[in-house]
C-alpha cells in the first residue's frame, strides 16, 4: 500500500478514534455534572427541611414561654382574671386544657420520607457522614415528638372532659353572637380551671419542658451546621435555593390586587371589590346565632340568621402585606333572614296557623256580578 494511503487511512482511523474519544468524553463530563447536581440539591435539601424544623421548634418554645407567663401570672394574681383580656383568658385555657387533636408543625416528615425513600440518596451524595447527621437530626425530632407525646411533664393538667362538662352545663344566655363565651362565663370558666389540682405541678415543671426543648434544639442546629461544612453549604447557597425552589410566590403589585377576590370558610363567604383608586367593599355571606324564647314551651331556642352585609373601606399594600381598613358607618345590611327550623314542632304548628291566617285576612274579597 502506497505511504500516501497509509497516511490518508492513519489519519481516518486516528480521526474516528479521537470522535468517538471525545463523544464518550463529553457524555461522560455531562453525566458527573448530572450526579454533582443531583448530589447539590439533595443535600441542599435535607439542609433547608432541618432548617425549617428547627426554626418552628424555637416558635414551639416561644409559645411555650408566653403562654406559661400568663398562666403562671394568673395563678398567682387570681384577682387578676377579673379584669384581663378575653384574648389573655383564652391564652390561658389554651396552655391548660387537654387537647388530643393537637399537632406540632416539626412534626411534617414528608421530607425525611422523601429523602430516605431515595434510592440514590447515599449514592449521590458520596458522604456517608453527611448522610448519618441528616438521619440523627430527623430521629432527634422523632424522639422529641415521642417525649412531648408520652412523657408527663408535657400532658396538659386539665382533662378535656372537665371543658366539655362545663360548657354543657351553660344555658343560651352563657353564650354570644359568634358561639362562642361571653364575657362573664369565660371568667368563670378560668377561675373554676386554675382550681384544678394538676396545675402548680404542670406549672413548675415548665423549665424542664424548656431545658428538653432547647437540648433537641442545640442538638439539631450543631449537626445541621457540621452537614453545612460538610457538603460545603453556604448562606449565598441557601438564599439561592430558597430563590430557585422555595419561595417562588409572585409579589404583590397593586394591578395584581385590583379586582374581586372571595374566601370561603366553613359556611361563611367574604367577597371583597379592590378598585384601582384603593376603595374596597367587602360583602360578608355569614351566619348568626339568635336565642329566641318560646313562651309556651318555656324554653331558649338559638335560631341561625343567615345575614349579608357591605362596608365600605379602603386598601394598601404595605411591603409584601394588604393592609385594609374598614369604615364600621358604612355598614349596610342587603339581606336578613331567620331560620325558624329549630323551633318546636308546636311552635311551628302555630307559626303556620298565625301565617295562613294573615293571608286569607288580607285577600281582596271578590267581586259578585
Amino acid at each position: 500500500m502506497p505511504l500516501k494511503v497509509w497516511h490518508n487511512f492513519l489519519i481516518g482511523v486516528l480521526g474516528t478514534a479521537i470522535g468517538v474519544g471525545l463523544t464518550f468524553a463529553v457524555n461522560g463530563m455531562v453525566e458527573i455534572h448530572k450526579k454533582s447536581v443531583a448530589k447539590r440539591q439533595t443535600a441542599l435539601m435535607a439542609v433547608y427541611d432541618i432548617d425549617c424544623i428547627v426554626h418552628q421548634m424555637e416558635e414551639f418554645r416561644q409559645r411555650e414561654d408566653a403562654f406559661f407567663n400568663v398562666s403562671m401570672f394568673l395563678s398567682t394574681h387570681p384577682e387578676r382574671i377579673e379584669t384581663a383580656s378575653q384574648d389573655t383568658l383564652w391564652m390561658a385555657l389554651s396552655y391548660l386544657l387537654e387537647d388530643p387533636a393537637e399537632s406540632f408543625d416539626f412534626s411534617n416528615d414528608s421530607k425525611e420520607k422523601a429523602f430516605n425513600s431515595s434510592m440514590e440518596a447515599l449514592q449521590n451524595l458520596d458522604n456517608v457522614q453527611f448522610y448519618d447527621n441528616v438521619q440523627k437530626c430527623y430521629q432527634q425530632r422523632r424522639d422529641l415528638i415521642n417525649q412531648i407525646n408520652n412523657e408527663i411533664s408535657f400532658k396538659r393538667p386539665v382533662p378535656k372532659e372537665f371543658y366539655r362538662q362545663m360548657i354543657n352545663g351553660f344555658g343560651y344566655e352563657s353564650f354570644g353572637l359568634n358561639g362562642m363565651l361571653n364575657e362573664e362565663t369565660l371568667r368563670h370558666v378560668v377561675r373554676q380551671t386554675f382550681q384544678q389540682p394538676g396545675i402548680p405541678y404542670y406549672l413548675q415543671k415548665y423549665f424542664a419542658r424548656k431545658r428538653m426543648l432547647s437540648e433537641y434544639i442545640d442538638k439539631i442546629v450543631l449537626l445541621n451546621q457540621e452537614n453545612k461544612l460538610l457538603m460545603d453549604i453556604s448562606d449565598d447557597d441557601m438564599d439561592e435555593y430558597i430563590r430557585n425552589n422555595v419561595d417562588k410566590t409572585k409579589p404583590a403589585t397593586h394591578k395584581l390586587i385590583a379586582g374581586r377576590w372571595e374566601n370561603k370558610h366553613d359556611r361563611q363567604m367574604q367577597v371583597y371589590d379592590f378598585h384601582k383608586d384603593s376603595k374596597t367593599t367587602m360583602t360578608n355571606h355569614t351566619e348568626i346565632n339568635v336565642s329566641v324564647f318560646v313562651e309556651d314551651e318555656g324554653v331558649d331556642v338559638s335560631i341561625l340568621a343567615p345575614v349579608v352585609y357591605t362596608v365600605e373601606g379602603q386598601w394598601q399594600l404595605e411591603g409584601d402585606s394588604l393592609k385594609m381598613d374598614f369604615n364600621p358607618e358604612t355598614v349596610t345590611i342587603t339581606s336578613f333572614d331567620l331560620d325558624f327550623s329549630s323551633l318546636p314542632m308546636q311552635a311551628l304548628e302555630r307559626k303556620k296557623t298565625a301565617l295562613k291566617q294573615k293571608n286569607n285576612s288580607t285577600k281582596a274579597p271578590s267581586s259578585s256580578r
